[in-house]
């Protein structure tokens, strides 16, 4: 691995393991949402201190 970004990482890693079926979407979509959440924590977080 070239990239060390942890985010990619996981991100690639969790879309080849849904990849072969359809019922794994929600956990990409679950995982998309949790890593927004974290970047906006710390936006908020960069903004207070």
């Amino acid at each position: 691995m070239r990239n060390n970004s942890p985010r990619r990482a996981a991100r690639s890693s969790l879309r080849k393991a849904a990849r072969p079926t359809v019922g794994g979407w929600p956990i990409v979509l679950g995982a998309g949402a949790v890593v927004a959440v974290i970047a906006l924590a710390g936006r908020i977080l960069d903004r207070f201190f």
